[in-house]
């Protein structure tokens, strides 16, 4: 029966079973994730979220996990030039050079 909560903790347990020791953790936090927290995070704040936390839970083989975090940042770098062309063309200069300061020292923090 599907409503029996007691049979859903058993197969719940069970499931923590299966999943890399070292995947537990980032499990449990994934599995409490409150979307909301989401929907607060600024552009950069959700890209680290995604580099950190959810390409780490989705992909386990080492090599996905890569590859994944390296297109994010080719993806990442080229909004960058995009933004900074597009700013550049309006006279705003000054406020690119301001962002891309602000955007290497978050960077940083990675």
């Amino acid at each position: 029966n599907s409503n029996d909560s007691k049979i859903w903790e058993k197969y719940l347990h069970k499931y923590y079973d299966a999943v890399m020791p070292n995947h537990v953790e980032i499990e449990k936090e994934m599995e409490s994730l409150d979307v909301n927290i989401l929907k607060d995070m600024s552009e950069f704040e959700f890209y680290k979220f995604l580099y950190n936390k959810y390409f780490y839970w989705k992909y386990t083989a080492p090599n996905r996990l890569a590859t994944t975090r390296n297109d994010l940042e080719k993806y990442v770098k080229e909004m960058k030039m995009i933004l900074s062309l597009e700013t550049s063309f309006d006279g705003r200069e000054k406020r690119i050079d301001d962002y891309r300061t602000s955007e290497r020292q978050k960077i940083k923090q990675l």
